[in-house]
């Protein structure tokens, strides 16, 4: 463009009609959090702050403690009084917490969780009522020579062996716990995320994060030195639920889900078998027997929404009528009728904190781990203003 003389330009005079400002990050005079996405949260029911990211929890057997593993270890929470009772850092030098696993024995004597290098920390009480970690078993990486970031865990009823995700090894351990040790492992499908046996113990569904295991003529890319299925974009274009024959210590079959299958829950009965599915927004039915998927039914909020909604964890109520799924996204947890046979149907929403990330009930209250909470809002006297690594999580009751 050629340069105009100033006496042409200062005459100019241009009226721009500028938009309302953002609401600014934090706690909303009108109620709620605006968090850094410009997502107002206003969590349902009572609601537990603490200086952490939950991102999994468990129950005791008698319904009185809650145990969210958070990035640094483990909250123990009151349910009656809905409080924090202890906060135990995991021990130095052996990592922080992974995404997800965390298991209570049958007796509530035990917390076992996992970290995100190579870990299966076991907590138990003392007698004054604080929990400390135990022990800590060694789950090595492929080939042993790095980490195996493990997820998920399913504990044998008989407490002496349990079932972990190895995610970089593409398998799940078969665990001593009373020896320490790991004594098998099975070869799964990609990435392994969550487990959970059927009642008699005799099978266990896993769900691969990362689909399939490539065969000639895929197309491939590399991740964590494992080779995935990818589409012509270089995403991840398989999910996979598989089901491992727990005698023959094999895996016995696999079903095609959705991408990034995370959270699963087995009916009862044991005849219907349910994956959120993160990366497609949606919840699939399995016929655990079959290997089948019945339905598949997407959870979005709004239905023409491209994508977004993060489906990753999933809970069913105590009479096996109603299905709870975490959309991270949305900042709610989805509730569906999944009565009958047919395919289940979203009656409504409820309000979470920003990022739920995991769900589950003792029958009369429903519990939401909220990932990011309110945002990076625990702030430090000593330094002025917030940064990312100042998280605040929330448990939603």
């Amino acid at each position: 463009m050629r340069r105009l003389p100033l006496a042409l330009l200062a005459p100019l005079t241009v009226l721009v009609s500028l938009p309302a400002a953002d609401p600014p990050v934090g706690p909303n005079p009108g109620g709620g959090t605006v968090v850094a996405t410009g997502q107002l949260v206003r969590p349902a029911g009572d609601v537990v702050q603490f200086n952490g990211r939950p991102v999994d929890f468990a129950l005791s057997p008698d319904g009185q403690l809650l145990f969210a593993k958070d990035n640094r270890g483990l909250v123990v929470m009151d349910v009656a009084l809905w409080a924090v009772k202890q906060e135990l850092p995991f021990p130095k030098g052996t990592g922080g917490a992974s995404m997800h696993g965390i298991a209570v024995s049958t007796d509530g004597k035990r917390v076992y969780a996992t970290t995100a290098n190579d870990k299966l920390h076991v907590a138990e009480a003392g007698d004054d009522g604080k929990w400390t970690v135990t022990r800590s078993i060694d789950l090595p990486g492929p080939k042993a020579k790095s980490a195996s970031h493990p997820t998920g865990i399913a504990l044998f009823a008989d407490g002496k062996q349990a079932l972990v995700c190895l995610s970089r090894n593409n398998a799940v351990a078969v665990v001593d716990l009373v020896g320490g040790k790991v004594t098998d492992t099975i070869p799964v499908g990609i990435a392994p995320f969550g487990v959970l046996m059927n009642a008699d113990e005799s099978a266990a569904f896993v769900s691969n994060w990362g689909g399939r295991r490539p065969v000639k003529g895929d197309r491939t890319g590399v991740s964590a030195g494992s080779d995935v299925v990818i589409d012509e974009r270089g995403i991840g274009a398989s999910g996979t639920v598989g089901k491992i024959d727990l005698t023959a210590k094999k895996m016995a079959g696999e079903v095609a889900v959705g991408l990034h299958p995370a959270g699963m829950a087995l009916a009862a009965d044991g005849k219907r078998l349910f994956v959120a599915n993160a990366n497609s927004d949606t919840v699939s039915v399995i016929d655990p027997a079959a290997l089948k998927v019945l339905h598949t039914v997407t959870v979005r909020p709004v239905p023409d929404l491209p994508f977004g909604s993060g489906t990753n964890a999933l809970c069913l109520s105590k009479d096996g009528k109603t299905l709870f799924a975490a959309n991270g996204g949305n900042n709610a947890v989805a509730v569906l009728d999944v009565t009958g046979d047919a395919a289940p149907k979203v009656s409504g929403y409820i309000p979470a904190g920003w990022f739920p990330g995991a769900v589950t009930t003792d029958g009369t209250s429903l519990f939401i781990a909220n990932v990011k909470g309110t945002g990076s809002r625990n702030e430090n006297p000593k330094k002025g203003g917030f940064n990312s690594h100042q998280h605040t999580g929330t448990v939603s009751k």
